[in-house]
């Protein structure tokens, strides 16, 4: 494993989120821009190629920074949250017609992305979203302390009016702003985190709360600015950020089905606001 840092990834201001695709890199920053940028560079060892492919695409609709950015599974569209309340999704155009908007200072876009959809669901911040794993279903968070999740059309072909997305379900039972949110590999549960020192597991067939889990975050002091939990790609249990054990702040592997807590990740000096698991399962050799 290694880790680069390209100096050319940059925003002009903080960069607050990053997502992968398998060809593509996407960040959203503190100047309410979301970037799209080729990944090939990043792996070459020397700074090749010009900054023109670099940077595949800027797009410039939100008008608060953008707190989240996230690639749907199959790599055909861009979500992003921001302070505005907005939830944005790009589609990639790929025979759609290359523009430099006007008047920006920006390098030309070399990827046609365009707003598919605005989603507007939250009367504040949207801090964080993520897809199901099946494309079926976008869902967002909020520090108005709701989570909302919304239905994915089927594409259509040849024309037609512009598919529908339907809010299917508004989920008001956290007391505190909403700052994570995970999906289930397999698409049944879906699980959120909330200033209100909660976890709760919502179950996706009729989007009613299976379980609060609140003893391992009793402890912690202060909010944070994000509470990104994930769930682990074989679906057996979600790390939840912001944890406590005894003395020492941590992430907390909650177990599938009993939604309990044995196996705490310690190490950090500070609260624990970010995790991301490796899409990757690993075996020992042997």
């Amino acid at each position: 494993m290694f880790f680069v840092k390209p100096e050319w990834v940059t925003h002009g201001d903080c960069i607050y989120s990053i997502d992968l695709s398998a060809t593509r890199v996407v960040t959203g920053g503190g100047d309410m821009k979301v970037r799209v940028w080729s990944f090939q560079p990043m792996l070459a060892d020397d700074d090749v190629g010009s900054s023109s492919n670099r940077l595949l695409a800027t797009l410039s609709d939100h008008f608060g920074v953008v707190h989240v950015v996230r690639f749907s599974p199959d790599g055909k569209y861009i979500a992003s949250g921001s302070d505005d309340r907005l939830c944005i999704v790009y589609r990639l155009e790929p025979n759609g017609v290359v523009k430099q908007t006007f008047g920006s200072t920006d390098l030309p876009p070399v990827e046609c992305w365009k707003v598919h959809q605005m989603l507007r669901g939250h009367s504040s911040d949207v801090t964080d979203l993520a897809w199901c794993p099946m494309n079926e279903f976008l869902a967002t968070c909020s520090i108005d302390n709701t989570v909302n999740v919304w239905k994915v059309p089927e594409e259509q072909h040849g024309g037609g009016p512009k598919p529908v997305w339907q809010l299917v379900a508004n989920l008001t039972a956290h007391r505190s702003p909403v700052k994570g949110i995970t999906w289930d590999p397999v698409g049944k549960f879906l699980a959120t985190q909330s200033d209100d020192k909660s976890v709760i597991i919502w179950r996706t067939q009729d989007w009613t709360e299976v379980k609060r889990v609140e003893s391992h975050f009793e402890k912690c002091l202060g909010n944070s600015y994000a509470l990104r939990l994930g769930w682990s790609p074989d679906g057996r249990s979600i790390a939840a950020t912001h944890a406590f054990n005894n003395t020492k702040q941590c992430a907390v592997l909650l177990e599938r089905a009993k939604w309990a807590g044995e196996v705490f990740v310690i190490g950090h000096k500070a609260p624990v606001v970010v995790v991301r698991w490796n899409p990757r399962l690993f075996r020992r050799p042997g």
